[in-house]
C-alpha cells in the first residue's frame, strides 16, 4: 500500500456518495507503507474502510477477477479482507478514468524486515497453507500484471524506457538470465491461484496474532512452490540482507506441517523456485526504478538488493534445501 495521489477528504466523499452506501465520512488518511497503489484509510458511520486508487492503468475487467477470488478467499476461512460492494453491487468501480474499490479495513501492523522472528514465519507459513488450501477449490484462473508469461514484455517495456541505463548491474544479470530461467520453468501438474506477493508488508500483525493477507493484484495462476518460494526470500532475509536459517526452516516447516507438501514430487523443484522467486523481484524492482515508480517522498526500492539475494539463492538454493530435508526426517 502507498499514496501516489492526493486524494482530498472532498474528492472522496463525492466517490462514496455516487458510488456507496456507506454513510456520512468522517475521516481519511493516506497509508504511506507499500510501493504499488494509492490507498487511504477512511471511517464513516458504518466502520473503517480502505480506499484502493490502481496506479498502473488497469482496468475494471482485470482488477474484478482478482477481487472476486479475494472475496472467496475471506468466505473460507482465510484472513483476507472482504471488498466491499458498490451501490450496483459492483466489486470494482472506474471513476474519472481511473479503477479503484473499497475493502474493509483490518487492523494490524506490518513488521519490519528487522523485527522477524521465527514466531513471525511460523505464523506466515500456516496461513500461507490455509490460503494455498482453500484456492484448490476454485476454479477461475487468474492473470495478472507479474505471470510469468508477462516477463519478456515486462522486460522489453522497461529496456525501452529513456531512463533505462544498458550498463547498470541489474540490468545486465536480467538481459543475461531471463530467457533461461523462463526455459528451465518446471511443467508443474499442480497449480493454484497465489498470492504472488506475500512479503512482509502485505501481512499485518497484532501482536504475534495475523489479522490480515493483503494486496493480491499480483495473484495469479502457478504452482504453490513458487508463491511458498516467494515468501520464503521476502521473510527470511533481515534488515542488513542478511540470510537468516532461522526464519526459513520455521516457515517451511510450519507450511508443510499436515499438508501434502511431501507427499507430491513438486516439492523437488523449490531450490529452482527459490532462484525463480528472487530473480522476479529484481525484475520488478529495476522496472520500477526505470519507471520512478515511487510515492511521493520515497525512492523505489532498490533492485540491489534483490541481486543479492539472487546471487545468494544461486549459490545456496540446493544446500537450503538438503537442510529443509535434514530438519524434516528428524521430526
Amino acid at each position: 500500500m502507498a499514496v501516489f495521489t492526493e486524494i482530498s477528504q472532498e474528492m472522496l466523499e463525492t466517490i462514496l456518495s455516487e458510488n456507496y452506501n456507506l454513510g456520512e465520512l468522517f475521516r481519511l488518511s493516506g497509508i504511506q507503507s507499500g510501493s504499488q497503489n494509492t490507498n487511504y484509510w477512511f471511517r464513516t458511520e458504518k466502520g473503517e474502510f480502505v480506499f484502493t486508487l490502481f496506479e498502473n492503468s488497469e482496468k475494471v475487467g482485470d482488477i474484478e477477477p482478482v477481487s472476486l477470488y479475494s472475496s472467496f478467499l475471506n468466505k473460507n476461512n482465510v484472513r483476507v479482507p472482504s471488498t466491499v460492494p458498490s451501490k450496483n453491487g459492483e466489486l470494482v468501480i472506474s471513476y474519472q478514468g481511473n479503477t479503484a474499490l473499497v475493502t474493509k479495513f483490518v487492523h494490524g501492523f506490518a513488521l519490519n524486515e528487522k523485527n522477524i522472528s521465527e514466531s513471525y514465519c511460523k505464523t506466515v507459513g500456516y496461513h500461507l497453507k490455509k490460503l494455498h488450501l482453500a484456492a484448490k477449490e476454485y476454479d477461475q484462473k487468474l492473470e495478472t500484471y507479474y505471470d510469468i508469461k508477462n516477463w519478456i514484455n515486462i522486460w522489453n517495456t522497461t529496456k525501452e524506457h529513456p531512463n533505462f541505463d544498458v550498463d547498470d548491474e541489474c540490468a545486465k544479470v536480467i538481459e543475461a538470465d531471463l530467457a533461461i530461467i523462463l526455459s528451465e520453468w518446471p511443467d508443474m501438474d499442480e497449480k493454484i491461484n497465489i498470492h504472488g506477493d506475500l512479503f512482509p508488508d502485505n501481512v499485518l500483525f497484532i501482536d504475534d496474532m495475523l489479522t490480515g493477507l493483503i494486496d493480491f493484484n499480483f495473484s495469479f495462476y502457478e504452482t504453490p512452490m513458487y508463491d511458498l518460494a516467494i515468501a520464503l526470500i521476502a521473510w527470511s532475509f533481515d534488515g542488513m540482507n542478511e540470510f537468516r536459517m532461522e526464519r526459513f526452516l520455521s516457515l517451511v516447516k510450519s507450511y508443510s506441517k499436515e499438508n501434502d507438501f511431501w507427499l507430491s514430487h513438486n516439492y523437488r523443484h523449490l531450490p529452482f523456485f527459490l532462484k525463480a522467486a528472487t530473480f522476479r523481484y529484481l525484475l520488478s524492482r529495476c522496472r520500477d526504478k526505470v519507471f520512478d515508480h515511487a510515492q511521493e517522498g520515497k525512492s523505489p526500492l532498490d533492485p540491489k538488493v534483490m541481486l543479492e539475494r539472487y546471487k545468494f539463492m544461486q549459490k545456496n538454493a540446493d544446500s537450503l534445501f538438503s537442510a529443509i530435508l535434514k530438519e524434516m526426517s528428524a521430526m
